[in-house]
Order: structure tokens, then sequence, then C-alpha cells
């Protein structure tokens, strides 16, 4: 939805929380079902030792990480659970590449 100066609404949220260190109601997605939370936690324990490439972009995890995870907790992850740990990570690592992209023009603009 643009605003009066031509700017999305997102945008001038994230302004805010820029600004005040601290996200605004607007921007909080609905909580995360309780069928979800168990492969959501997964993939926060395997990306929390993900690397960086030179630039500092996030780099996708690897298949040697989701094996180091999974023998050091001994879990096995399913078909589904892989896939989705995969897929959560496409999202993340592109969506931190754009915001990089993005905060890196607004530097040099």
């Amino acid at each position: 939805m643009p605003l009066r100066d031509g700017g999305s609404l997102r945008e001038a949220l994230l302004s805010v929380q820029r600004q005040l260190n601290r996200t605004p109601p607007e921007l909080e997605g609905p909580p995360l079902p309780a069928a979800a939370q168990d492969i959501w936690a997964v993939f926060h324990q395997i990306a929390a030792g993900r690397g960086l490439s030179a630039q500092g972009f996030p780099v996708a995890l690897t298949n040697t990480e989701i094996l180091s995870w999974s023998i050091l907790r001994e879990r096995r992850l399913t078909e589904w659970g892989l896939e989705t740990i995969r897929r959560l990570d496409g999202l993340y690592v592109g969506t931190m590449a754009r915001g990089l992209r993005e905060l890196m023009q607004i530097k040099e603009g």
C-alpha cells in the first residue's frame, strides 16, 4: 500500500523498527502453529553454525552441517524434515541477501 510520499507502509514500519530498535506489532506475523515448532527449532539449531561469504552474506547450509547436527543430537531427520530445512534455509538466505543489498544501496545512495 503506497503512502503519500510514494513509499510503502512496510518500508515506513521497517524505518520505525530501525529507529526504535524494536519491532512494531504490524510487522509481527501470526504465532507459529504447534505442529511446526519442532522443525523451526531444528532449523535454528542447525543454522546457528552458519557461515558467511567473503562479502558478509549468509551461505546455504551444507549437507555436512545438517549431518553433523543429526549426529551430535542423535536425531535423524525424515525426508520431509530435510526438505523443510532446505526450504527454510533457501528463504532465509534469499531474504537476508536482499536485505543486505538494500542496506548497501541505502549507504551508497
